[in-house]
């Protein structure tokens, strides 16, 4: 998975024998950089979602990905975003990073979970990327990922040939409107404006 991370995610899902579906894609405009939002239910995330989106975009991920040998290095040549949450003054210049980023056109793809959930429901969030939307002044783009943790479960080692996984793009938000934090799904979690969690639940 190391080298197809970089050079080929279309190679991966044919490898496992995905079938991709994306639905939304119009809702993004092709000359706006978005924070990406989406939940997250496996390491085929990764290639599924470079697949789906179809424009520069650049994960932040979490310290421990880049101590993979070949996988950190290759994640640092091509520009991803390394998060170190033990150390909150590095974790900050990291964001810093990602804004400049997208002050060039590159989206922020971030899993505000800060980790593989269950699949069947989303964890609690981290405010991190909402503070990178707010301090950006950049449009936060929910993606809604389902089949991922059927192909290889959050903690499993066998890949499951055949999946269907679909990738939905929901309308952009204004990072103003959300209160982050909570993810939602029901009815009182809508109200209570957490419109990220509400569409990815």
């Amino acid at each position: 998975m190391t080298s197809g991370l970089l050079n080929g995610p279309r190679r991966l899902l044919q490898q496992a024998k995905i079938t991709l579906d994306v639905e939304g894609l119009e809702r993004a405009p092709a000359n706006e950089a978005f924070v990406v939002m989406s939940n997250h239910q496996s390491h085929y995330d990764i290639p599924v979602m470079f697949q789906a989106l179809r424009r520069r975009v650049r994960m932040v991920a979490k310290s421990e990905l880049f101590k993979i040998p070949g996988w950190g290095p290759a994640m640092r040549l091509a520009g991803f975003v390394e998060i170190d949450r033990k150390d909150r003054v590095a974790a900050i210049e990291s964001l810093e990073s990602a804004k400049r980023a997208l002050a060039r056109g590159t989206s922020i793809w971030i899993a505000p979970e800060g980790t593989r959930g269950p699949g069947d429901k989303l964890l609690p969030f981290k405010q991190g990327g909402f503070h990178l939307a707010l301090g950006a002044g950049a449009r936060i783009l929910p993606v809604s990922i389902d089949g991922t943790a059927r192909v290889l479960a959050a903690h499993g080692r066998t890949v499951h040939e055949g999946v269907e996984v679909r990738v939905t793009v929901h309308e952009p938000v204004q990072p103003a409107q959300v209160r982050g934090g909570t993810p939602g799904g029901t009815g009182a979690a809508c109200a209570a404006g957490d419109r990220v969690g509400c569409v990815l639940a």
